[in-house]
């Protein structure tokens, strides 16, 4: 025989049907939850757009689409660089030379979610290696200048840049 709803079938062979426990209530129902969750994550996004916007206007793409989530807060959404490092790691062999993604007329070449990644890796790093006030001379160069305006910023190549870059990352691999 099925017991009430309120009680548990009784397994021990005692013959006795057991009150159902009580569900404990925490406060918060889960859509509540989930709804500040998202909230956080978009204004954590605004905030990370609007930083961008405050630096000027990027003049390539691969600083308009990487800035954003190299500078994300990871605090309520994890998009930042405990994503991006090992990300890298694992598409190494599939990240074009950054001497393509830094080129405009290049950047479209490549499937959009490997060239986004991969610039907001780099500029991850770099940011973590030279600071803002370096990365900020970047905002404004035009993709054919980039080259030559990063060498004259961090005092090597964007290929020297790019080799010590992936090496780093490589230490994300699982």
């Amino acid at each position: 025989m099925k017991p009430p709803s309120d009680q548990l079938l009784d397994t021990s062979g005692a013959g006795i049907d057991l009150p159902a426990p009580t569900r404990p209530q925490y406060g918060l129902r889960w859509p509540c939850v989930l709804g500040v969750a998202t909230l956080l994550a978009i204004l954590s996004s605004a905030l990370a757009i609007s930083f961008t916007r405050a630096l000027g206007p990027p003049a390539t793409s691969f600083m308009n689409e990487g800035l954003a989530s190299a500078i994300m807060s990871e605090r309520f959404h994890p998009g930042g660089k405990s994503f991006l490092y090992p990300w890298t790691a694992r598409n190494a062999a599939q990240i074009p030379d950054l001497s393509s993604l830094v080129d405009d007329g290049t950047w479209g070449d490549y499937d959009s979610q490997l060239a986004y990644n991969a610039s907001a890796s780099f500029l991850a790093y770099i940011l973590d290696q030279g600071g803002p006030a370096r990365l900020k001379q970047l905002q404004s160069v035009r993709s054919s200048e980039f080259e030559a305006r990063f060498q004259q910023i961090y005092g090597r190549s964007l290929d020297e840049a790019e080799r010590d870059w992936r090496a780093f990352c490589a230490a994300y691999r699982p």
